[in-house]
């Protein structure tokens, strides 16, 4: 995925960069695409990471909206 309004010095359009998680089981966990513009936070990336461990730990559990630790699921 490219946004033709942005480019580098050169001129080439910037494209988007996309982070995926993986389980052991090959199946995709998450995936989250960044606009070329956009930083990624890492702190968020961990933090789903870490919930999406704990779920799978604890098959009958699910995280609500900003959950930061297995203690809330």
């Amino acid at each position: 995925m490219v946004d033709p309004d942005k480019v580098d010095a050169d001129g080439f359009e910037l494209p988007n960069r996309a982070l995926h998680v993986v389980a052991p089981n090959k199946k995709i966990k998450l995936s989250i695409v960044y606009p070329a513009t956009t930083g990624r936070n890492m702190d968020e990336v961990l933090r789903v990471v870490d919930i999406l461990q704990d779920v799978e730990r604890r098959k009958d559990s699910a995280a609500p909206a900003y959950a930061k630790a297995a203690s809330r699921l």
